[in-house]
């Protein structure tokens, strides 16, 4: 939404329709190669940013052919054409690829993927890096708020602290989040600056996921006794995990001077989204069926 202004912006969707002031949107299903080259010719983007994925862990697992055609597959695709074409592509990546423990992994850390998940989006970084040198490989994890009405982990905390519920909060597993909002003006500032490469766009420092449920009682002055802090191994879940994904921003920093983040000021952020009607607005860019 904060770029809209700036660019002439189109956008793909499937299942969900999306109407944007200043936006052209087309439905899509980008598996299909053919009409995927087809839109693309006739709009001839100079930038690509890529943000589809199948990204839940489990159903990877489960449906690996679907988790393939999404996180390979597509783009292959998008990196043939832009490699072709001369165009930037921008794809999200993952943190998902890290274990070693008590560290902020750097783009030179070794990669130690431990599910089918981790495994494609792999594949996908290495396809894109032989197929498109003008590139750039956003390896991050965020949260915010979703135009569709679903819960990513901080929306899912939120509602059930809200509802005055219990949050299973995972004590063991680490991470560096960022706000999709930051997110976004980085990836422009990125742009702007001419980054290309694999780049770490993360918060400053570890938290585990039990502080950064607490962060956000703290910050929407919730009752911290709702917080259960929880092993991840008591959750049964298909995948196996990392317990340690947070990624180092340094380079980043170093790159884009003047760059920060905060995970205190980025859950500040989101609390000052909803109080602000972003939901609301947000949500009334989604098209009814």
């Amino acid at each position: 939404m904060e770029l809209r202004d700036r660019y002439g912006l189109v956008g793909t969707y499937l299942t969900h329709p999306i109407s944007l002031s200043g936006t052209t949107n087309y439905m899509l299903d980008l598996r299909e190669k053919a009409a995927l080259f087809e839109l693309l010719e006739r709009v001839r983007p100079e930038v690509i940013i890529h943000t589809a994925a199948a990204v839940n862990v489990d159903e990877c697992e489960t449906n690996r052919e679907l988790a393939y055609q999404l996180n390979v597959s597509v783009p292959d695709s998008l990196s043939e054409y832009c490699g072709a074409n001369r165009s930037l592509f921008v794809h999200l990546s993952t943190d998902a690829f890290f274990s070693e423990k008590n560290v902020l992994h750097d783009e030179e850390s070794a990669v130690t993927p431990l599910n089918y998940y981790a495994e494609t989006k792999l594949l996908a970084e290495d396809i894109i890096r032989k197929k498109c040198s003008n590139h750039l490989i956003i390896r991050t994890n965020f949260f915010g708020w979703n135009y569709q009405i679903k819960s990513s982990l901080a929306e899912w905390i939120y509602f059930l602290l809200r509802d005055g519920k219990t949050v299973p909060a995972v004590e063991d597993v680490w991470f560096t989040p960022i706000l999709t909002n930051t997110l976004s003006s980085t990836l422009h500032e990125m742009i702007e600056h001419g980054l290309r490469g694999t780049y770490h766009v993360a918060s400053d420092r570890s938290i585990s996921k039990y502080e950064f449920a607490q962060q956000i009682c703290a910050a929407f002055d919730f009752d911290y006794s709702l917080i259960i802090p929880t092993k991840v191994e008591s959750l049964k879940l298909k995948a196996k995990r990392s317990s340690n994904m947070a990624l180092s921003n340094r380079k980043l920093r170093r790159d884009l001077p003047g760059w920060q983040c905060h995970i205190e000021d980025e859950i500040f952020k989101f609390k000052e989204l909803e109080i602000n009607g972003y939901i609301r607005r947000l949500r009334t860019s989604l098209v009814d069926n």
